[in-house]
């Protein structure tokens, strides 16, 4: 069996986990929902790094699954520069790949922040720092963009 993989990127309250979960609820048994929080704050328990010790057990669960399930719903902010070598292990492993960009203005991420129960510790991280990022894209090409 051909496993295809579903790779939801972007921004911090731009949708992702909320897409991917009803994507994951749609398609039953025949998916496998990996989730980048769910493996660094949850499992681990680990800050934001490059190679941190979720990385290594995605790319097992991946593994795992692939060929047991049609489809894998990978999602997360997965950063270019702290999770390159995930994103070519992405490319390298699995035939098909459709990958989206979640684009929402600074704005919207901080209004869906409002309404979270961590909204506390994330507006303690904006205020020591000056978010200002290009759009992201794998390796300087553009990809598929989901719009809001």
């Amino acid at each position: 069996m051909d496993t295809i993989i579903i790779l939801l990127r972007g921004n911090s309250g731009s949708g992702k986990t909320t897409v991917a979960k009803a994507l994951h609820q749609q398609l039953g048994a025949e998916a496998v929902l990996i989730s980048q929080d769910v493996f660094r704050r949850e499992i681990f328990h680990v800050k934001d790094t490059p190679n941190n010790h979720a990385v290594g057990l995605m790319m097992e669960a991946l593994l795992y699954a692939r060929g047991k399930v049609p489809f894998i719903i990978v999602e997360g902010i997965f950063a270019r520069e702290k999770y390159q070598d995930f994103l070519l292990f992405l490319l390298e492993s699995f035939e098909k790949c459709l990958i989206y960009y979640f684009d929402v203005p600074f704005q919207t991420t901080i209004e869906r922040h409002r309404t979270r129960p961590q909204r506390v510790i994330f507006f303690r991280i904006i205020a020591t720092k000056v978010v200002a990022r290009k759009r992201p894209s794998l390796w300087g090409k553009r990809h598929s963009v989901q719009e809001q």
